[in-house]
C-alpha cells in the first residue's frame, strides 16, 4: 500500500521530514534555498514554498523528479515558516537591526484554502498572546499552539517548538527541567558533534543545518496522531455518506438528503438538501409514520 504523501514547505534539510517518514507518511519537500536541499532525503523541489502552494490551490501541479503532483494527491500539508522574526533572540543588541520575514499569517491562510490536515512549526516567541508580538503590532501572527520539548522525548536538549494544527493533537508530559543548557542548544557535560547527531538522529545534516531543524521525534509523534485523525476522519466522513444518500422514488437516482419534521406528524424523515432537486424531480419520500411524501416542505 502507498504512504500517504505530505508536502513538506520550507523543508530546510528535512528534520521534520525524516520523522514524518518514521510516522509512515512520504514527505515531499519545498524550500527556495538550495544548498539545504542538498542534504533532504526525499523528493524535493527548489522553489518558493508559498508560491509552491498557491500553484496548487490554483490547480497546477508540482514536478518532483518524474512525478507531477497536484494538491489532491496530498493527505497533509506541513509548513515551517522562517522563525527568525518571531524569536526573542532578536532581541539581542546585535540582532535588532536585522529584519526578517514574517510569514505565518500568510502561510495559515493559504494552509486553511488547501482543506487538507496540516501542521505549522514555529518557535515559542510565536505564541499567541507572545509580549514581544504584541509590542510589535503582530498579534495576529500569534499561534494558538501546543509545543513540544526535547526532554519529553528523552534526548540531549530542550528547543521547545510550537505546532500549530486544525485538527486535536496531544503533547506528552513535559518533565522538569533540571540540566544545566550549554552554548544554548545542548546540556550536559558534553557539546560536540557527535552527541548532538545521536540525541537527535540527524547524521545527514551539518552542524549548522542542526541549529535550527526540528527534532525527527517531534513530528514522529505529530505524524502518528495525524496519521490516526485522517484515519478518522475518512471513516466518519464515509459513514456520513452512506447515511445521507438515499434513492429518490421518483428519478431512480441517490440524492443527498437530511432528516427535516414531516409537515404532519412532525416525525424526523430524510428530505432532499437540494430544493432544486427536489423540485426538478418531485422527491417521492414517505413518512414512515403517516405515510404523507410528494414534497413536504409544499404540503401546508
Amino acid at each position: 500500500m502507498d504512504k500517504p504523501r505530505i508536502l513538506d514547505l520550507f523543508s530546510g534539510s528535512g528534520g521534520a521530514a525524516k520523522g514524518y517518514e518514521m510516522a509512515g507518511f512520504a514527505p515531499y519537500g519545498v524550500d527556495l534555498d538550495p544548498k539545504p536541499l542538498k542534504h533532504y532525503l526525499y523528493p524535493s523541489l527548489c522553489m518558493d514554498a508559498l508560491f509552491a502552494l498557491e500553484m496548487l490551490l490554483r490547480g497546477d501541479a508540482l514536478v518532483f523528479g518524474q512525478e507531477e503532483l497536484r494538491l489532491s494527491d496530498f493527505a497533509a500539508v506541513h509548513a515551517s515558516p522562517p522563525c527568525q522574526g518571531y524569536s526573542i533572540m532578536q532581541n539581542l543588541p546585535w540582532l535588532r537591526h536585522k529584519t526578517y520575514p514574517l510569514l505565518i499569517l500568510p502561510t495559515i491562510e493559504l494552509l486553511e484554502k488547501t482543506g487538507k490536515p496540516y501542521v505549522l512549526e514555529n518557535v515559542m516567541g510565536a505564541r499567541n498572546g507572545a509580549k514581544g508580538l504584541k509590542k510589535r503590532g503582530l498579534e495576529a501572527h500569534g499561534l494558538k499552539a501546543g509545543y513540544l520539548c526535547g526532554t519529553m522525548f528523552g534526548m540531549g536538549m530542550y528547543r521547545h517548538r510550537l505546532f500549530a494544527a486544525n485538527w486535536l493533537w496531544l503533547a506528552p508530559e513535559h518533565p522538569k527541567h533540571d540540566f544545566v543548557i550549554r552554548r544554548g542548544r545542548d546540556f550536559g557535560n558534553s557539546g560536540d558533534m557527535a552527541n548532538r547527531r545521536e540525541a537527535a538522529c540527524w547524521p545527514w545534516m551539518t552542524q549548522r543545518e542542526q541549529r535550527q531543524a526540528i527534532p525527527p521525534a517531534y513530528t514522529e509523534h505529530i505524524g502518528q496522531q495525524l496519521m490516526l485523525s485522517m484515519a478518522s476522519r475518512n471513516e466518519g466522513q464515509k459513514e456520513k455518506r452512506m447515511a445521507q444518500l438515499q434513492w429518490c422514488r421518483w428519478c431512480g437516482r441517490k440524492h443527498r438528503t437530511e432528516v427535516k419534521p414531516c409537515p404532519r406528524c412532525h416525525c424526523g424523515t430524510p428530505q432532499p438538501v437540494s430544493a432544486k432537486v427536489a423540485e426538478q424531480c418531485y422527491t417521492d419520500y414517505e413518512c414512515e409514520i403517516c405515510h404523507e411524501s410528494r414534497g413536504y416542505e409544499r404540503v401546508e
